[in-house]
């Protein structure tokens, strides 16, 4: 960094560090004692990635980092719902792929709020949708394959179970 005449700081890069950091920029080393295709490997890499993620995200979106129970039905209980929800997620996480794509400012727990924003109040005995689907509920519920008239029908099926 130097000042020039008008007192204004000047960066310089340093060529040969940039040249250096610039000539190895994008590339990774992966070592395997398979003896394969590098198509295979680069494959089987980016699945051990994705399953690595999905247990970030157990440990951190469904907070099982923490055992703080009282016997083993307890914990294989959590160990069975928390597989479940991680299911549910990484499916939700795969059709709304596209979507989030396009609107980065949605991440999938947004997502999830908005859909935990429907809901059904209970009046004159009779269980009704207390707000109509929003634009983006819409969206990510036709990405899910589920249209307003099947949201209208469960609520149906609720009531007829109940009555």
């Amino acid at each position: 960094i130097n000042v020039d005449e008008n007192n204004q700081k000047v960066v310089f890069l340093k060529e040969n560090v940039f040249e250096k950091v610039h000539k190895n920029a994008g590339f990774s080393i992966i070592v395997s004692n398979v003896d394969s295709d590098l198509e295979f490997i680069l494959t089987q890499y980016k699945k051990r990635d994705l399953v690595e993620k999905a247990f970030s995200t157990v440990k951190t979106t469904f907070d099982l980092n923490k055992f703080n129970v009282q016997d083993r039905l307890v914990l294989e209980s959590k160990m069975f719902i928390s597989f479940l929800a991680l299911i549910v997620r990484s499916y939700f996480s795969y059709c709304m792929k596209e979507f989030l794509a396009e609107n980065g400012h949605h991440t999938v727990n947004t997502l999830f709020s908005e859909l935990s924003k429907m809901e059904l109040a209970k009046f004159n005995k009779t269980y009704v949708s207390s707000y109509g689907l929003s634009k983006t509920q819409k969206i990510i519920l036709s990405a899910l394959k589920i249209t307003e008239k099947d949201v209208n029908q469960c609520t149906k099926d609720i009531n007829k179970n109940l009555n």
